[in-house]
C-alpha cells in the first residue's frame, strides 16, 4: 500500500482515538504511527542494502512489542493513551501491508534475517507507481477534507462529506471488484495485486463509513 493510503489511514485512526480521548494530538499522533514504517524502513534499504528490502525493521512484530513496551511506560507516567494510538498506527500499517503473507520478516527473527530481495529504485520507479495510482490522489483529498474540517474549528457542511463518502464508496467497489477477478490491477491502483487491491478497498469502505458519521455528527472531528 502507498503512502498517502497509509496516512488516510492514519487520520481514521485518530478519529477514533479523539473521539475516546477527546485529545486532538491523537489524529498527528496515528498518521505518524501509521507512516513511520515506511518512513524507517525505506530510507534503510537504500542506506543499508543487506537488510533485504523495504519492508524489514519498522515492519515486524518485534518493533510492536518494544513499541508497546514504550507505550505502557507512558501511560503509566503521564496516564496518555497517544502512546497505545502511536503503536496502534504502527501495527494498522504492518496489516494493510498483508505482512501475514511474508512470515519470515514480520515474525523476524524467529525464521532468521530478512529476506533478501531486489528492490527498485524508489525514486525512478515506486514514485511513479504512486503518482499515477488515482487512489493516492482520492485518499489524498480525503485527507485535505478532514483536515479542513479540523483546522476550522467546526465541521464543514455536510454536502462535503457526502461527496467524498460517495467517491470512496464507489473506488471501494471498483477495487473489490479487481481483487475478485484474482488480478488486482483496477483503474484506481493499477500497480495492485488482489490482495492489496482488497485491501485498499476495505479501506476506502472504512472512509465511505466514516464521514457519513462525519456528515451526521455521530463522529466529532474537532
Amino acid at each position: 500500500m502507498f503512502v498517502v493510503a497509509h496516512a488516510f489511514l492514519g487520520f481514521l485512526l485518530g478519529l477514533v482515538f479523539l473521539e475516546i480521548t477527546g485529545d486532538r494530538r491523537a489524529v498527528p499522533v496515528c498518521v505518524a504511527g501509521a507512516l513511520l514504517p515506511d518512513l524507517l524502513d525505506k530510507p534503510l534499504a537504500l542506506l543499508v542494502p543487506a537488510l533485504g528490502s523495504g519492508r524489514t525493521i519498522g515492519h515486524c512484530l518485534l518493533f510492536i512489542l518494544i513499541l508497546s513496551f514504550i507505550a505502557l511506560l507512558l501511560y503509566k507516567r503521564r496516564h496518555t493513551l497517544l502512546g497505545a494510538a502511536f503503536v496502534a498506527g504502527v501495527f494498522l500499517h504492518q496489516i494493510f501491508d498483508s505482512m501475514w503473507v511474508t512470515m519470515q520478516t514480520w515474525l523476524f527473527p524467529v525464521f532468521g534475517p530478512f529476506p533478501i530481495m531486489t528492490v527498485k529504485s524508489y525514486t525512478g520507479y515506486y514514485l511513479w507507481l504512486e503518482l499515477l495510482s488515482p487512489s493516492e490522489w482520492l485518499f489524498f483529498f480525503a485527507c485535505l477534507v478532514i483536515l479542513a474540517g479540523m483546522l476550522a474549528g467546526k465541521p464543514l457542511r455536510p454536502r462535503y462529506y457526502q461527496i467524498t463518502a460517495a467517491i470512496l464508496g464507489l473506488m471501494g467497489i471498483f477495487l473489490f471488484d479487481s481483487a475478485w477477478s484474482g488480478q488486482g490491477g483496477s483503474f484506481f491502483a493499477p500497480s495492485y495485486p488482489a490482495i492489496a487491491s482488497a485491501l485498499t478497498g476495505i479501506l476506502a469502505i472504512m472512509g465511505t463509513v466514516f464521514f457519513i458519521a462525519i456528515a451526521r455528527n455521530n463522529i466529532r472531528i474537532t
